[in-house]
């Protein structure tokens, strides 16, 4: 099997003249993009500060780590597009810049292992609707809190660190980033398979990411079966038997079992269309 990375004269010729020019076309908009994320991230953190209430809430306090997730993953794709901007006119052969390899080792650090715990985080806020709404147990909230710390900041810390000291993270010539370094397509320790390379890139992120968006809708389909079958059950403990009623009773409750009827629907429709928009908020 041919090892990915092996021709370096393609290696260096092929990206300067095809990943340069895409990364240049986009890096304006990862700048804006993470601004924008930014300002997102330091409001929602601003507003578990200021307000006592918000911090009663376990979704909250969740939400607050997703947040401080999502703050250092925008501050990490910032620090790469300004980066972008001050290596790349100064060389044509960038891989040999030490200053820009041990720029890229940094940010690539910081680049996974924020948008990693980011994925663990939106997974387990999905996870903590299912326990707070359909096992009802919303106070679990405490014990679950610590075992989200410890696995989501935990496990993407002990991943960058392997694959930091391994040279696996590196300039990666922006190949699926939009000029932010990621898993290194050349490797001095070792060469590895094309399929080694996505491996790793799952490893990395992606497969985390795909990971996070199954659990998403996992858990939606979840909530919104388990809404269903209670409004079903409300709506079937509106009927009355019909042996417990007098004939003067059917006028009456006629009416007023279609009114029960239309406000449960109301409430069921105004609930799905709530539920619907989650998994495209997580996602």
């Amino acid at each position: 099997e041919m090892e990915f990375g092996s021709n370096a004269s393609c290696y260096n010729s092929c990206y300067n003249s095809q990943a340069i020019h895409m990364v240049k076309q986009t890096i304006s908009v990862t700048i804006i993009s993470s601004v924008l994320s930014l300002l997102g991230s330091l409001l929602i953190i601003l507003t578990f500060v200021l307000w006592k209430d918000v911090r009663k809430s376990t979704a909250r306090v969740i939400l607050l780590f997703l947040a401080i997730a999502d703050l250092g993953t925008a501050a990490g794709y910032l620090v790469a597009g300004i980066g972008f901007y001050k290596f790349y006119p100064k060389s044509n052969n960038i891989t040999n810049d030490t200053s820009y390899n041990n720029f890229c080792k940094t940010q690539s650090f910081f680049t996974t292992f924020f948008p990693v715990s980011s994925f663990f985080w939106t997974a387990s806020l999905a996870i903590y609707f299912v326990i707070a709404l359909v096992i009802r147990k919303p106070r679990w909230g405490l014990k679950l809190l610590i075992i989200f710390n410890i696995v989501n900041w935990g496990l993407p810390f002990i991943i960058c660190v392997i694959t930091v000291s391994l040279g696996i993270l590196g300039p990666g010539q922006s190949r699926t980033s939009a000029g932010w370094c990621f898993v290194a397509e050349h490797n001095k320790r070792f060469n590895y398979s094309y399929n080694i390379y996505l491996a790793l890139e799952a490893v990395c992120g992606k497969g985390w990411e795909i990971l996070a968006y199954i659990v998403v809708l996992f858990c939606y389909v979840i909530i919104v079966s388990s809404n269903r079958c209670r409004s079903y059950k409300k709506q079937g403990n509106l009927v009355v038997p019909e042996y417990t009623l007098r004939k003067s009773d059917y006028i009456h409750l006629g009416v007023s079992a279609k009114e029960d009827y239309r406000r449960v629907s109301q409430a069921l429709a105004k609930t799905d269309l709530k539920l619907f928009f989650i998994p495209i908020v997580f996602i």
